[in-house]
């Protein structure tokens, strides 16, 4: 009688070198349905007790199999078997194998996070706070959101990872603390990101890392006692980052924090710092509606744009959020809305920062206004027009036909100088005109 896989799988010893690597990998995993029995334990523990530098190729490949299984069964044995390997190895591809496998320990999330963030060759055997830190598992954070003070636990968890703040870095990447502002959504051709981080940096502007769901290590399976979509669905939670520390900033992986979400005054407080700018980010704002005969609303930046758009126009409201990033071909809309204040934070820092050509009053001709822009440009207009404002150019191009509107921006301040700088910036350009 022929012996089925499972039967074979029961029956054979799957340490033995002898079978082939894919048997041997199928009864690893059938085996480690039972991770969390001493006898399968033992046999895992076994095939991670030779040193990496000894094992070839296949044998390091299965011998990582075995220490991802003991890692998310609770086992940190697991854990310094990858590191090892991590450090251990010369081959470029093996080094590749254990850090991927490192990727899938979700049941340890901040032995991964630091480990990719911390050059732990340069600590000494790890710190005892390292390594306390790093063998926190994925149930003792959880278990602290159960408990009445989770505002209290976050903080601690602040003060146990200062010190390690001071501790070399991997080339190019950093671990912070951060707030989840957008979780991502399914694939937009128009959007490259559609998922977003704020990290606080103190009197800095919050920097915006981007990020995908494939970022996200918290454990999405039938174990998990909340799956990643469960968590992102509470706005405002908190998350350890590893991400770039240069442009392009991204991240590289995440933990999402089952425990002290931002509180309602920590969110305003956000979102009140994101109305000053952001790195990484633009961010805007819809500052008035209805500007044309199509129901529209327009929108403008911290670094000085402005667009109109009708987007949703019957949902827009004055002071709902945009973000603009550089790799998505539209502004994408968010569920914040900022306050009168926070508007008035953003027009100042257009004004401060207007890349957009600004025109002024120069003369009228029966009903026919002309205006002058700092650019150089003679535009003609027949609606009412302020002789004190300086109006905005939005440049429209379509096929080769180049169409300017001049637009005013609703409660913004403009001075005398600063309509003599665009005269100033006009005749510079085009000093025979008028």
């Amino acid at each position: 009688m022929k012996i089925g896989i499972r039967d074979k799988f029961r029956t054979t010893d799957f340490l033995d070198s002898t079978s082939s690597p894919l048997e041997r990998t199928g009864a690893l995993y059938y085996w480690g349905q039972r991770a969390d029995q001493p006898e399968t334990q033992g046999k895992l523990e076994e095939l991670i007790s030779s040193p990496v530098t000894a094992l070839r190729q296949q044998d390091l490949l299965l011998s990582l199999h075995a220490a991802i299984l003991l890692a998310q069964a609770g086992d940190f044995l697991g854990i310094d078997f990858i590191l090892d390997a991590i450090q251990g190895v010369s081959e470029p591809r093996k080094r590749k194998l254990a850090e991927t496998a490192l990727r899938n320990c979700s049941h340890y999330p901040l032995a991964v996070l630091l480990a990719q963030s911390v050059q732990l060759k340069a600590v000494d055997g790890y710190s005892s706070q390292l390594r306390e830190l790093m063998q926190l598992s994925d149930d003792d954070l959880f278990d602290y959101a159960l408990q009445e003070d989770e505002q209290a636990h976050l903080r601690k968890l602040i003060q146990r990872m200062q010190p390690l703040m001071q501790l070399p870095r991997q080339e190019g990447f950093d671990l912070a603390l951060g707030t989840i502002l957008r979780r991502p959504v399914r694939r937009d051709e128009r959007f490259r990101y559609t998922g977003f981080i704020a990290i606080d940096r103190g009197d800095q502007d919050p920097l915006i890392v981007p990020y995908d769901m494939g970022d996200v290590l918290n454990r999405d399976d039938s174990h998990a006692r909340k799956d990643v979509r469960q968590l992102l669905r509470r706005p405002g939670r908190r998350v350890l980052v590893v991400h770039n520390i240069n442009p392009p900033y991204e991240a590289q992986q995440l933990y999402i924090l089952p425990f002290a979400p931002c509180t309602h005054g920590q969110a305003r407080t956000l979102i009140s710092k994101l109305a000053h700018g952001a790195e990484g980010l633009d961010i805007a704002a819809v500052i008035e509606l209805c500007v044309d005969n199509w129901g529209g609303y327009r929108v403008v930046t911290t670094s000085g744009q402005s667009q109109l758009m009708h987007f949703r126009k019957d949902q827009q409201t004055v002071g709902n959020c945009f973000f603009v990033h550089e790799l998505n071909s539209e502004p994408l809309s968010t569920r914040f809305r900022f306050s009168t204040s926070d508007i008035d934070d953003i027009l100042g820092r257009f004004k401060q920062n207007c890349q957009m050509d600004q025109a002024v009053h120069v003369k009228t001709y029966h009903s026919q206004h002309t205006l002058a822009s700092c650019r150089g440009r003679v535009l003609h207009e027949y609606d009412n027009i302020s002789k004190d404002t300086v109006y905005c150019v939005e440049v429209v191009t379509k096929g080769e036909e180049t169409l300017c509107f001049p637009f005013e921006l609703p409660d913004l301040t403009w001075s005398p100088q600063d309509r003599s700088q665009v005269l100033t910036d006009f005749f510079a350009h085009r000093p025979d005109a008028l």
